[in-house]
């Protein structure tokens, strides 16, 4: 077997673990463990790059992001990263690259994103 197949199983094992750990991030969630909710979000951000998967890492770091502003911004947006994480995999899994781009709810989190950078670089502060 060489390191390209290697590298390929590990890939293919790390997406079919992808919507559990949406699941379980779903329920840490639900039980307002916003800290836990964030570092979850923190390890797909390191390990989507490392598993060739650059849009779990996008969207590991932007819902990072949200999550530790706050529960408020947890609430909006964790349900749409979820969205995003579960079509990534079947997307992976059918054997076609995701484009992001084109993703509603990466585009909904790209905006809170935005939307919070201002806010917190005081530019909209009222």
């Amino acid at each position: 077997m060489s390191i390209h197949d290697v590298l390929a199983e590990l890939r293919k094992t790390y997406l079919e673990a992808l919507p559990a750990r949406a699941d379980a991030i779903e329920k840490l969630l639900q039980e307002r463990k916003y800290a836990e909710v964030e570092t979850e979000f923190h390890k797909l951000k390191g390990t989507g790059k490392t598993y060739g998967l650059p849009e779990v890492s996008q969207i590991g770091e932007v819902a990072e992001r949200l999550v530790e502003n706050g529960s408020t911004s947890a609430e909006e947006s964790v349900p749409a990263a979820l969205n995003v994480l579960r079509r990534i995999a079947a997307t992976r899994n059918n054997g076609e690259v995701p484009n992001l781009e084109n993703d509603s709810d990466y585009l909904y989190l790209a905006e809170l994103a935005r939307e919070l950078h201002e806010t917190t670089s005081g530019r909209n502060k009222r």
